[in-house]
């Protein structure tokens, strides 16, 4: 009995040594006010709101950059500056006007490959 507990004794040493750190995302993910950005996807959000913005899995210290463009005339740029675990939490502010406009979020995953995810947002 005593030979059999110390043979399993390392294997769950392991086990809970493994399964006390959470892994690191497999991919990056950027949302807005909790909706996933994905390429040429639709989103919409009230006018004149405060909507959040949260991105797990990019690579620690660098940056995520939002550019909205209107009729290819660049309207807004926002850099929100990742942190030392790879997440981003920043705020941004709709405009009072309906519109329709076009959005480029640029970054780096944590892996070091550049993702460049372009999609529509209006304004309802």
């Amino acid at each position: 009995m005593k030979r059999n507990v110390l043979r399993i004794l390392p294997i769950l040493f392991l086990f809970f040594t493994a399964t006390a750190f959470a892994p690191a995302p497999e991919s990056a993910e950027v949302r807005i006010d909790g909706k996933l950005i994905q390429p040429e996807k639709k989103l919409e959000f009230p006018r004149d709101d405060t909507v959040y913005l949260e991105a797990i899995g990019i690579k620690p210290n660098s940056m995520i950059n939002i550019k909205v463009k209107k009729a290819g005339i660049s309207w807004v740029k926002h850099e929100f500056e990742v942190d030392e675990t790879g997440e981003v939490k920043g705020i941004m502010h709709m405009p009072e006007q309906k519109l329709k406009v076009t959005c480029f979020v640029n970054y780096y995953s944590a892996d070091g490959t550049f993702h460049e995810v372009k999609f529509k947002f209006r304004t309802v």
